[in-house]
């Protein structure tokens, strides 16, 4: 088994022999095993315990044991505590979610805070397959058939071809103690069920069911990979990025077939979940304007475009300036001077030459609003500005970071784009306010 491991950690180079490995110990016989092993094979190590406390007297004498299996290893050792069940009740979690968060979380700083490179956990292959089968009875798609991940970052599980009746060899050869959990003969849960149930029918079935699994999870992969690659390719095919965000033509994907699944793995590092694409797809000949959200980013449907852009960008910072102020740097850069006549006017949308008498200070830098109604230099009536961006055809996401300047409430300029007719420069001006934007 020993050899199996270290070809395991070579195949997939999940780490080198000067790397330091924190180990998730719970006491079960799983990582127990593992910790030996890698001290076995000369590996520095540490050992990393939580205690839940969710099973009374048993979680203290699971922590006790660890400790004591550190000390007998030599190796250094970690122990948190959690309040797992109001964990969960303040979040809104099952406790078995809660205590993966809490536990991976506590993993991860103390694996900085202690310098360890990467952090062990005793997944197997059992429990690979088991992870399968639930994933396959809610419902999954091919990330969910590949299961546990062999190494996720700096989280590697060097046992994860290894089966439970190996493990079980191993400690018996060495004679390892270790700590059984009671919750495991349960079938209370469905993990249990598939364990006691119905794995022992494939195995009576196939008897090589294992390795076939074992197959069944490298093909998996394998298939994974091809299609991370396509979906990668088509990502920089697919999607333009802007200043901010990214832009996806209708006419760069409309002969994806099936159109559904191409665009929900395309999309996917956005989470948009299946649901919100097929409602972008229904809406591609519809209306512009319409919004779709994920938990973290929004598409704008204009013309015949999406828009992607993080939920986080249209800034809604405003700022005041006055007369004397040369600079403004947020939420957009202007630079700003008094200038007299006579004046050779830079004829750029950039640049705005404005009446300094007619100004009434401080001036307020916002972005644009619904209702907001301005005179178009030229012009001498109001007009809406939603209707002059249309007018302009000005793309959805460009609307989101419209900004403008306003006296009083006098919308001044709508800057980089046309100033109000009411503070151009007359022949009775006789000093000028110059505002710049730096786009």
């Amino acid at each position: 088994m020993l050899n199996k491991v270290k070809q395991t950690i070579e195949k997939y180079r999940l780490f080198e022999s000067n790397h330091k490995i924190l180990v998730g110990v719970s006491g079960g016989i799983d990582s127990v095993v593992l910790s030996h092993l890698l001290k076995s094979m000369g590996y520095e190590i540490g050992i990393a315990h939580v205690n839940f406390r969710l099973r009374a007297q048993d979680s203290e004498l699971d922590e006790q044991f660890v400790c004591n299996w550190a000390k007998q290893l030599n190796v250094p050792y970690f122990v948190e505590y959690f309040d797992t069940q109001k964990y969960a009740h303040d979040n809104g979690l099952s406790i078995q979610v809660a205590a993966r968060n809490l536990r991976y979380n506590w993993f991860e700083k103390t694996k900085i805070a202690n310098n360890f490179h990467f952090v062990a956990i005793a997944h197997h292959l059992d429990d690979q397959i088991e992870t399968f089968f639930i994933n396959l009875i809610r419902g999954t798609g091919l990330d969910g058939i590949n299961g546990i991940q062999i190494q996720r970052n700096e989280i590697v599980r060097p046992l994860l071809e290894i089966d439970r009746t190996e493990i079980e060899q191993y400690a018996k050869s060495f004679q390892l103690p270790h700590r059984d959990d009671a919750s495991n003969e349960s079938d209370k849960y469905l993990r249990n069920k598939i364990r006691h149930h119905i794995i022992p029918e494939l195995k009576n079935i196939s008897a090589g069911f294992n390795q076939t699994m074992l197959s069944n999870f490298e093909h998996f992969n394998e298939s994974k990979t091809i299609l991370n690659q396509q979906i990668k390719w088509l990502r920089q095919k697919t999607m333009i990025p802007l200043s901010e965000g990214y832009k996806i033509d209708f006419e760069r994907i409309k002969s994806l077939n099936p159109l559904d699944a191409y665009l929900y793995e395309i999309l996917k590092p956005y989470n948009f979940d299946k649901e919100i694409i097929n409602q972008m797809i229904t809406n591609m000949n519809g209306e512009s304007g319409k919004q779709f959200f994920s938990s973290t980013h929004v598409a704008y449907k204009d013309r015949e475009s999406w828009f992607i852009q993080s939920k986080e960008i249209r800034s809604t910072e405003t700022c005041f300036f006055d007369e004397n102020q040369t600079l403004i740097e947020s939420p957009i850069q202007l630079n700003i001077s008094k200038i007299k006549l006579p004046l050779d006017i830079d004829p750029s949308k950039n640049f705005a030459f404005i009446d300094f008498d007619k100004l009434k200070f401080p001036l307020l830098l916002r972005p644009w609003q619904a209702g907001d109604f301005f005179m178009p230099l030229g012009m001498n009536r109001m007009k809406k500005l939603s209707d002059f961006l249309i007018d302009n055809k000005i793309p959805l996401h460009q609307k989101k970071q419209v900004y403008v300047v306003v006296s009083d409430s006098d919308i001044v300029w709508v800057v980089g784009m046309r100033l109000d007719d009411r503070f151009k420069i007359t022949d009775s001006t006789s000093e000028i306010l110059c505002i710049e934007f730096k786009s």
